[in-house]
């Protein structure tokens, strides 16, 4: 499926390279302005993070699977003709793959109990990108292309889980939680990439949207085993750390504030 969204993404790109629409473009009416957009696309992970062969690696590596985002909110007040400041805020759920390794490790470790299914908590991780830089405007045919360099914050709300297990032949009750325990959830974040905009009417346009995304991140997995009866605990702790890299491809749809007039044609 993605590899078809793709191709109809380079597609639609090269069909609006080479067509010739007398019109479309109006350079002197986004010269200085506000350029705003949203968009939606998928996350493709670069390179991977240390394993323990336990389920806490499928939580924390869940990032490295391909992912959906949602471009809440994108700004960019274009001060001078070709140079812009832009403020971005980007959101991404991540999928639930990492739910059934973890209940697969729950009932290897644990046969001699009944798990309650679904478990007592199943929270996945949420991913945000905040971002703050460098926008620039180059026209090219009947596009344009805007390329960035931004700065901000990666935040990371982790995957997280905890299991109610009951000895099936006693009366022995056990509460397994997998949870982080990092305290710092934000990472210095560099973003580059560039968006390509067609604008079919005046001022709205459709964006096709490339970047790359390198953050550092650790982060403390603890997996705790409750004795309900005599409350007793022992625990595990598992350290990630390491340089995330991705790139993600997206589209969406562009609208342009103008803070001038525009100019008309001499004929």
């Amino acid at each position: 499926m993605k590899t078809v969204i793709f191709i109809i993404v380079c597609s639609v790109i090269y069909q609006l390279t080479t067509q010739n629409c007398e019109g479309a473009v109006r350079d002197s009416a986004r010269d200085i302005g506000l350029l705003v957009r949203t968009n939606i696309g998928f996350i493709m992970p670069m390179n991977k993070s240390q394993t323990y062969n336990r389920a806490t690696d499928l939580m924390y590596n869940n990032l490295e699977d391909y992912v959906t985002f949602f471009r809440i909110f994108d700004a960019t007040l274009f001060f001078y003709k070709y140079l812009g400041v832009e403020l971005s805020w980007k959101f991404s759920p991540q999928n639930g793959d990492w739910k059934p390794g973890l209940d697969n490790e729950i009932s290897t470790m644990y046969p001699d109990f009944y798990k309650d299914y679904p478990s007592l908590t199943f929270d996945d991780m949420k991913q945000q990108n905040i971002m703050f830089g460098l926008n620039s405007k180059i026209k090219l045919a009947n596009i344009f292309i805007y390329p960035r360099f931004l700065v901000g914050g990666t935040v990371l709300a982790e995957n997280e889980a905890a299991y109610e297990l009951k000895a099936k032949n006693s009366n022995q009750t056990y509460v397994v939680s997998y949870l982080q325990n990092t305290s710092n959830k934000f990472s210095f974040t560099y973003n580059a990439g560039f968006s390509l905009v067609y604008f079919f009417l005046n001022n709205v346009g459709v964006n096709f949207d490339f970047d790359y995304y390198q953050f550092y991140n650790k982060m403390n997995y603890e997996i705790t085993n409750t004795n309900m009866v005599t409350m007793e605990k022992t625990k595990e702790i598992f350290n990630y750390s390491g340089t995330k890299r991705y790139f993600s491809i997206g589209i969406g749809l562009n609208y342009f504030v103008s803070f001038q007039r525009s100019k008309k044609k001499v004929k």
